[in-house]
């Protein structure tokens, strides 16, 4: 007898994975967007502790119990897409500026300091903020681009609550509204630098790995949190695509609060003929291919916390080779 034909498969078609900055290490993202890759290699890393105590018989191993666990995953090369690329240099890298095409009159902020997190904005009396537009908060190292909220008025522009400050910011600032064409500059992240970090630890994101294999309460889905990339290599072959993969160290597995839907924008992927290659500050025109490895140290700290996966993720010195 022939045996019984599976009347659930699980296409890898279906598969797709989100990646969401976190406001809180270790806390799940509040909010995702899916990140299109050629492939998602999870592999969870477990600690295996043996009892090799000796009982009087020719056994070596008497029990074997699980210690510490954490998951190393791969992200196979992929082409680069602009709008979803920047949550994995920001993880790597850490340091991060944005500014925008003004687009209106500029406030200025109130006598007080801003800090990192704020999801409101004082500001001197001006117009009220319209909801789901952007602002440009300061200008130069400490610029950032946030989402407009709901409920601003003239002296309080309130902030869309998963787009919160990123730096601190000191009093009577400009706070500009911007629209398109925006800038990008992502940069390593050091020792209290301009942004008000006094850790030079970059953020953390969320992973989410919609396999589609269903189960008690998984939703079709493994979560990652306290994602850190280790490796990242962008890449690009003239007859190809500008591409990246990476490595990228983060808890082990656990099951997201709902089921993934994919949030896909109309971004397409860079052809890498498409783009320019400078030395030097001097374009070439002969470079056909080319590449670029960044890289950090993560290393794992468990400590005797009752919690099997790590305390804390670390993120040491970076390098560009």
């Amino acid at each position: 007898m022939p045996p019984s034909v599976p009347t659930v498969v699980f296409p890898p078609s279906s598969e797709l994975v989100d990646i969401g900055r976190e406001l809180v290490s270790a806390t799940a993202a509040p909010a995702y967007v899916t990140m299109p890759v050629a492939g998602f290699e999870p592999d969870d890393k477990i600690t295996m502790l043996s009892d090799t105590g000796k009982r009087g018989s020719r056994v070596k191993t008497y029990d074997l119990q699980q210690g510490p666990i954490w998951t190393e995953s791969k992200v196979t090369e992929s082409a680069v897409y602009l709008d979803t690329i920047g949550h994995v240099l920001l993880n790597i890298l850490g340091d991060y500026t944005a500014t925008g095409t003004s687009s209106g009159t500029p406030w200025t902020s109130t006598a007080v300091a801003l800090v990192a997190g704020a999801t409101a904005v004082p500001v001197l009396s001006g117009a009220s903020a319209v909801s789901g537009t952007f602002v440009q908060v300061d200008t130069t190292t400490t610029s950032e681009i946030v989402t407009v909220g709901t409920g601003s008025t003239a002296t309080n522009i309130v902030l869309n609550a998963n787009t919160p400050l990123r730096f601190n910011h000191l009093a009577s600032i400009t706070v500009t509204p911007v629209v398109a064409p925006f800038t990008h500059v992502f940069s390593n992240l050091n020792l209290n630098s301009s942004t008000g970090n006094t850790s030079a630890q970059p953020p953390t994101h969320t992973l989410i790995h919609r396999t589609g294999i269903p189960g008690s309460v998984n939703y079709n889905a493994v979560m990652y949190a306290y994602a850190c990339f280790s490796d990242v290599k962008l890449s690009a072959k003239a007859t190809g695509w500008m591409a990246w993969e990476g490595s990228v160290t983060s808890q082990a597995h656990a099951y997201p609060a709902a089921s993934p839907t994919a949030a896909i924008s109309s971004v397409k992927g860079l052809p890498a003929w498409k783009s320019t290659t400078t030395v030097a500050g001097t374009q070439r025109y002969e470079i056909s291919e080319w590449s670029v490895d960044l890289k950090t140290e993560v290393e794992p700290l468990p400590t005797a916390d009752g919690y099997q996966n790590p305390f804390a993720f670390v993120r040491g010195e970076f390098e560009a080779p």
